[in-house]
């Protein structure tokens, strides 16, 4: 029995608590080195963030720039279209005017002349 005796080993709180302590430390570690690479990813998410937020910022005043300039180009085609519109206008309103006037010079000459003049 004595043979028996030496292969049972019994454990004590003391070996129970050493085993733990040296489990907890093997987790610190690990859980040590996820927190680090989490921490790095953290840091890389947040330098990417800012690049984006940079690059966006950019983006929009550039199209702000496009955007005016776009207005400004409206406004220069609106000024000339309302030009054109205005000569146009002045035309047909001279146009007609000279109608009236070549109508009343025919009246004229048919009257104290006798010709009559038409367009052929």
């Amino acid at each position: 029995m004595d043979e028996e005796n030496k292969k049972i080993e019994y454990i004590t709180k003391a070996d129970l608590g050493e085993q733990t302590q040296i489990i907890l430390s093997a987790m610190d570690n690990r859980f040590g080195a996820v927190d680090k690479q989490i921490e790095n990813l953290n840091k890389e998410i947040k330098d990417t963030e800012k690049i984006l937020r940079n690059e966006i910022y950019a983006v929009r005043d550039e199209l702000k720039e496009k955007i005016q300039e776009v207005k400004e180009d409206v406004g220069d085609i609106k000024n000339t279209l309302d030009g054109l519109v205005k000569n146009q206008e002045d035309f047909k309103q001279e146009f007609e005017i000279v109608k009236e006037e070549g109508s009343q010079m025919k009246k004229i000459i048919s009257s104290k002349l006798g010709v009559n003049i038409s367009a052929v």
